[in-house]
């Protein structure tokens, strides 16, 4: 029976491998499967759309097979041979000569809006980041950015070209992506491919992996990499070019390294939680936890949250240790601002915790303490059951809490993440005696 036949989806290489959705006509966005052993498609109509949240047409192999009684394998005749092609590069001289014309970047124009021309020349010194030719390309593609993907190796993949609104920041939607790898090559319609050129996209900022050790975020788009990297400076921010970006071939790049997951909300964070477990990554969930239903049902990302936030709130916050130094304590008697807190626990309960499929070098062993998450479910029950002074109050001599739920979120959230080591039981032990001080505060 057919039906035993290996199938799987088409690898991307390029706009020809995308095609048209039977089902809301998006061109482009329709994904088919194909015979793994004859790379022939099985129907037309047997794939999934891109569009998960907005369209979610998926016509599987097994439910055509079953409504086509096993359906039609190509004779073995037909059958033409795989070749796996290495991927082609762009000359560097095409990358060069794209770094400049920023006073026509609609993005990044709209960074030094919003952060300054210093903060910006520290973006543009770490990624790769272009314009296109004014003179060479249809009008809508004026002033638009290309992001160059340049693998660890140092080789450049391809730039993704995509167009902003210069005032919000906000992607132009009804422009879709495109790619250059030769001189002027994003002037057609669609996704441009130089002839023989064989399109394998890698993580954007791949190249700033090799000599930094430094944990390693993946978001979803190249706009967010950069905003986050001027937020959160702390780890090294890599772009995966969408929800369906993060693939196993591009993840070979990060294996045996520290890797966190910041997905889009909604339908991006669900299927990232499955890629994480498979690619032995950490991923975050504080945007699932803060948004509030209309935000997941937008697709809010990490730069939209950030982005509530003035830079300055966040530079100088304290930077993540190295595995089994403690953390340093925020002073308590600064009236550091809630957003601050916020930022440095998000960072703190993003820590990646390596999974099965990382291999990491071997740390010392220390000496763990009695596991604290029974007593942490606890604490957390009483603190979200209590009613919290809204004044701020001193639980030692010395240190004054301004805000409790912050002070609260910031110690649980380390302690849970540290759990059993001794060195951050004082965090612990901050939440300890801050529920005697409560039960003694609500007797008086």
């Amino acid at each position: 029976m057919v039906k035993n036949h290996s199938v799987k989806l088409e690898p991307y290489k390029g706009s020809v491998t995308r095609y048209t959705c039977p089902q809301c006509n998006k061109r482009k966005e329709f994904t088919r499967y194909i015979y793994t052993a004859t790379g022939e498609h099985i129907a037309d109509n047997v794939g999934i759309c891109n569009r998960a949240d907005k369209c979610g047409y998926h016509y599987t192999p097994a439910q055509y097979f079953a409504d086509t009684d096993g359906g039609k394998m190509p004779a073995p005749a037909a059958a033409r041979k795989i070749i796996i092609e290495k991927p082609s590069y762009t000359e560097p001289d095409i990358l060069k000569g794209s770094l400049q014309g920023y006073e026509q970047n609609n993005f990044i124009q709209y960074l030094i809006g919003r952060f300054g021309v210093q903060q910006v020349q520290q973006v543009l010194s770490r990624y790769a980041v272009g314009t296109t030719d004014a003179k060479a390309v249809y009008e809508r593609w004026q002033g638009a950015t290309i992001f160059w993907q340049i693998d660890k190796a140092g080789k450049i993949r391809g730039g993704k070209v995509m167009q902003y609104n210069r005032h919000t920041g906000k992607r132009v939607k009804a422009l879709d992506p495109t790619w250059q790898h030769a001189s002027h090559s994003y002037c057609k319609n669609t996704i441009a491919k130089q002839d023989g050129y064989n399109l394998k996209p890698c993580f954007f900022g791949e190249h700033l992996i090799k000599g930094n050790t430094k944990p390693i975020a993946i978001v979803e788009s190249e706009k967010t990499a950069i905003i986050a990297s001027l937020y959160l400076p702390m780890f090294i921010w890599l772009a995966a070019g969408g929800k369906d970006g993060l693939n196993a071939d591009k993840c070979k790049a990060v294996q045996g390294r520290k890797v966190v997951l910041y997905p889009d909300l909604g339908k991006g964070f669900e299927d990232w939680q499955v890629k994480a477990k498979l690619f032995g990554f950490a991923i975050s969930d504080l945007l699932e936890r803060k948004a509030t239903d209309a935000e997941k049902a937008d697709g809010l990302d990490l730069a939209d949250y950030l982005l509530q936030y003035e830079l300055s709130e966040f530079i100088n916050q304290p930077q993540l240790p190295a595995d089994g130094e403690p953390i340093p304590a925020v002073q308590a008697q600064q009236q550091a601002p809630e957003r601050n807190m916020a930022a440095l626990a998000a960072t703190i309960q993003a820590t990646p915790i390596t999974g099965k499929g990382s291999q990491p070098e071997p740390e010392p062993q220390q000496p763990a303490a009695a596991d604290w998450r029974n007593e942490l479910t606890e604490l957390k029950a009483f603190f979200d059951g209590v009613q919290l002074p809204a004044v701020p109050i001193q639980v030692e001599h010395g240190s004054t809490i301004v805000n409790l739920a912050t002070y609260i979120e910031t110690n649980y959230l380390t302690a849970l993440a540290q759990n059993g080591k001794p060195h951050f039981e004082t965090y612990l032990n901050r939440l300890r005696l801050l529920k005697q001080y409560l039960l003694q505060y609500e007797r008086v």
